[in-house]
């Protein structure tokens, strides 16, 4: 299973307090073989509006903004081993993931496209995945076609 999300850790965090980074979003990630109920993504904004607007696009329940300033004890306690929850950065590991994350689901991507898309195999297909408010999204895009979807659905 690859995973392109930086995971967060304690290091990061204080980090992020340092450079001024206080409000973090926190949502519900889904990405193959971990548990949805215990999988977050992580956001920083080092401003309160940002955070919020990123807060507003939120659907309900998935998610929440902290200010690590008051709360930093909160997100200390998620990533704790024993709690069983995994916490990701909203940054990538390396600058090519978008290829490699291409290249180790091809098959699931090619399944999907198949079974529930009209693209068909003649199609010459482009797909680039970008983050939307802590959300990956697959944008797929053919000359005469195009499709935006969770990532997550293509990838599964």
């Amino acid at each position: 299973m690859y995973n392109p999300f930086v995971p967060f850790t304690e290091d990061i965090l204080r980090s992020l307090q340092q450079d001024g980074m206080h409000f973090l979003v926190l949502q519900r990630f889904e990405w193959p073989r971990l548990n949805r109920a215990t999988t977050f993504l992580v956001t920083p904004y080092a401003h309160i509006e940002l955070a919020k607007e990123h807060e507003h696009n939120l659907k309900e329940k998935e998610g929440k903004l902290l200010d690590i300033s008051k709360d930093a004890d909160k997100v200390l306690a998620l990533l704790k081993k024993e709690t069983g929850y995994h916490l990701f950065l909203d940054r990538f590991k390396e600058t090519n993931w978008n290829k490699r994350m291409l290249k180790v689901y091809e098959r699931n991507i090619v399944n999907y496209l198949r079974s529930r898309s009209t693209f068909t195999r003649h199609d010459s297909i482009d797909i680039n995945f970008t983050l939307k408010f802590g959300r990956l999204i697959a944008e797929v895009r053919a000359t005469d076609k195009s499709l935006d979807v969770p990532a997550f659905e293509l990838i599964k």
